[in-house]
């Protein structure tokens, strides 16, 4: 058992307990060309929204939040985070889980991320999250039901992880060993995001300032990272903003960058899904996007927002947003 100061700031114990281990050096062979994907950003960064419309297109496999039930800490808890999954050092062990998901691997990942509830996140999760409910108590069903995904996964063109709970820099040095990987970076106003974990009591009043320090230095690394990156090209950056505003055509970007065609069922899913709502709810991915945008500027307290830009402002030229006395002016 290794302990590590890394990710988060968090202190780790860390080890993985497998289903089954494979062979080292072993590789399963590629059965078709695939895509794929790592949607990665801050919570609260519209990932679930973005992820979604992966979700809805036929040829993608996609995975809500696989490391959630190993990194469940709360945002606002600054104690160290102590978890045991057996067998590697933390980065190792999460670069595994990633790799194996993405290479449909499932014999590779710990059998509590194929146990948890976020498997019903996902169209082609949730089939088997049913049936291994159904046959928890029988090995020989679980291992059908493990068929199972790793059939739906080996057919998909397209493979998706949406995670808020890895670092950038752990992401990008997984593009030298997988040469199919993208990723996908999420920015969204940090004012926008302390706000809205305000709203979900993930983040007290008194403690703004050190939250929204701690938030953008983590955006300012995560571009120290991308930028350091030789292989830029494969890192498709989303400003939400934009994003929401003109969700059609960028999502018609996004797909051509992850080279898949942008498919109808995704223009109903907007269309049914990114229309005008009274009944506003944080954690749904069914809302007015357009609306969503500026929706923090009515609700945050000015104090609040002005605690933001000081510990902000150089990240703020970055992406393009302006500082909040300048912004309530225009």
């Amino acid at each position: 058992m290794i302990i590590l100061n890394l990710l988060f700031g968090y202190t780790l114990i860390f080890s993985i307990t497998c289903i089954h281990a494979k062979p080292p050096g072993l590789k399963l062979p590629s059965k078709k060309s695939v895509t794929q994907v790592l949607l990665i950003g801050q919570m609260r960064s519209g990932s679930s929204f973005t992820g979604e419309l992966f979700n809805q297109h036929p040829e993608a496999f996609y995975m809500f939040e696989p490391l959630r039930s190993l990194l469940q800490a709360n945002i606002t808890d600054k104690q160290s985070l102590m978890r045991s999954v057996k067998g590697y050092p933390f980065v190792e062990g999460v670069s595994n889980i990633m790799k194996g998901i993405l290479e449909c691997d499932f014999l590779q990942i710990s059998s509590n991320i194929l146990k948890n509830d976020f498997m019903l996140r996902s169209r082609q999760t949730a089939e088997f999250y049913t049936c291994f409910r159904k046959n928890e108590t029988s090995t020989e069903n679980f291992q059908k039901c493990l068929k199972l995904l790793t059939n739906k996964c080996e057919q998909s063109s397209l493979r998706v992880v949406k995670t808020i709970r890895m670092t950038t820099e752990l992401a990008v040095t997984l593009l030298s060993t997988l040469p199919n990987l993208k990723i996908v970076y999420l920015v969204r106003d940090p004012r926008a995001i302390i706000q809205s974990r305000i709203m979900l009591n993930l983040v007290v009043e008194h403690n703004i300032q050190t939250e929204s320090t701690e938030l953008c230095n983590r955006m300012d690394k995560d571009m120290y990272f991308i930028e350091k990156s030789t292989m830029k090209n494969r890192i498709h950056i989303v400003r939400y903003e934009t994003f929401a505003r003109h969700i059609v055509s960028e999502a018609k970007e996004l797909f051509k960058f992850v080279d898949t065609d942008f498919h109808n069922d995704i223009v109903k899913w907007i269309e049914h899904n990114s229309v005008k709502s009274t009944n506003f709810n944080p954690y749904s991915t069914s809302q007015n996007s357009t609306e969503s945008v500026g929706r923090w500027l009515t609700q945050i307290k000015r104090e609040t927002a002005k605690k933001v830009d000081e510990s902000c402002v150089n990240l703020y030229k970055v992406f393009g947003y302006t500082e909040f006395d300048d912004l309530i002016e225009k």
